[in-house]
């Protein structure tokens, strides 16, 4: 939250910034993408454990393989983006500049996303 208080003289509105108010506005952004990612995490994650066990008792098999195949990507990246985030929030503190751990972190997680794309696409499954 910013820290600013409004005070009203003769009709003009007077704001004042508290001098860490960029940092916090940052935080709080980090932290919400992170909620957000640990929210995907275990909606996805409980899709794709009742897949494979929709699988394993033989129940709707084409659908199951699907939602297996469609949602592991996404089920990865989710908590990729949620560890990457909590590793930023740990180490960030107002003083330093954090543009290259940003910078950092978003190679990392295009990385790990081609990985996956490349894993998915070019060696094929054995079941």
């Amino acid at each position: 939250m910013h820290k600013r208080s409004l005070t009203e003289r003769a009709g003009k509105v007077n704001i004042y910034y508290n001098s860490t108010s960029w940092y916090n506005s940052d935080m709080n952004t980090d932290r919400n993408v992170q909620k957000v990612a640990l929210i995907f995490f275990f909606i996805i994650g409980l899709t794709h454990i009742v897949a494979h066990l929709m699988i394993t008792n033989g129940y709707f098999m084409e659908i199951s393989y699907a939602i297996k195949n469609i949602l592991e990507i996404p089920f990865i990246l989710s908590a990729a983006i949620y560890g990457f985030m909590s590793m930023k929030i740990s180490f960030t503190t107002s003083e330093k500049d954090h543009k290259i751990g940003n910078i950092l972190i978003i190679l990392l997680v295009i990385i790990l996303f081609l990985a996956l794309i490349y894993l998915n696409l070019f060696i094929p499954d054995r079941i």
